[in-house]
């Protein structure tokens, strides 16, 4: 409820983030299940899932690939896999895929299809960064304040977990740098910056070792601090949601500020 998780699973399921969110978090499941126990079922499931990630939303294949780092070792991950194995997980791959060539050969007469068109990076070279974070029109952190402490949590992961840290501040950066490359970085109609709902499994695991880190620190004034936070910034999202429009408005009279503190101050829907 702090997020625009909650925004786009009530208000916008027909985006794809929503289901990014859960594909991601059975992925990070079996790719560390598969770590500890080797087990056919969670081979199979990485081959499925990740296709299924990829066809979500093909841009998920950088945060996929990026996720592997989180493995203590990677090359674990295929030892003592035969070549029936790997038959069997590309076959299964191949089978989900399938269906997603077949339609676009019957709605466009090619297997595979380019739907943004003449859309594209244009600002690779100049990414609109502060816009994408901190802006006021549908900036990440200025709409998801609760996710400072994910931010924090990377420095508490880092004594202990490094390469888990490595692999997710890689996934957070190319996914800044790839929205602030992208011709629309605001990606136009949308309530925070809904490219990063998808890769929120990530994130949620250095907010949750910050909170344990805290809880276990036994400081009851800051716990109370941290307490305060968390219901002031769910209060907030849950308050900017039920006044949003869905829609940023152009405006030539306000400014984006002026219209930020007019969502947040305006009666609920």
């Amino acid at each position: 409820m702090g997020t625009n998780l909650y925004y786009y699973a009530i208000f916008e399921g027909a985006y794809s983030h929503v289901y990014s969110f859960f594909l991601f978090s059975a992925w990070i499941y079996a790719l560390k299940e598969f770590e500890k126990t080797q087990e056919k079922k969670y081979w199979l499931n990485l081959f499925a899932l990740a296709t299924l990630v990829i066809l979500v939303r093909q841009i998920n294949a950088v945060f996929l690939l990026l996720s592997f780092l989180m493995l203590k070792n990677e090359i674990a991950l295929a030892r003592n896999k035969s070549a029936k194995d790997w038959l069997y997980g590309f076959g299964i791959s191949a089978l989900i895929f399938l269906p997603q060539i077949g339609y676009n050969i019957y709605l466009t007469g090619t297997p595979f299809f380019y739907s943004y068109q003449n859309e594209g990076f244009i600002y690779w070279h100049s990414p609109k960064i502060k816009e994408v974070i901190l802006g006021f029109e549908n900036g990440w952190l200025s709409t998801n304040p609760i996710l400072i402490l994910s931010l924090i949590g990377l420095a508490f992961l880092w004594k202990t977990h490094k390469k888990e840290t490595i692999s997710i501040g890689l996934i957070l950066l190319s996914c800044t740098y790839l929205y602030a490359s992208w011709w629309c970085y605001n990606l136009g109609c949308a309530y925070g910056h809904r490219g990063f709902v998808d890769i929120y499994p990530f994130l949620i695991l250095p907010f949750a070792f910050f909170i344990d880190h805290i809880l276990v620190q036994k400081n009851r004034v800051f716990n109370w601090l941290i307490y305060l936070f968390l219901i002031g910034t769910i209060a907030y999202n849950l308050k900017y949601i039920y006044t949003y429009d869905s829609c940023w408005p152009i405006s030539f009279e306000q400014s984006d500020f002026e219209i930020f503190w007019h969502f947040l101050t305006s009666n609920t829907k």
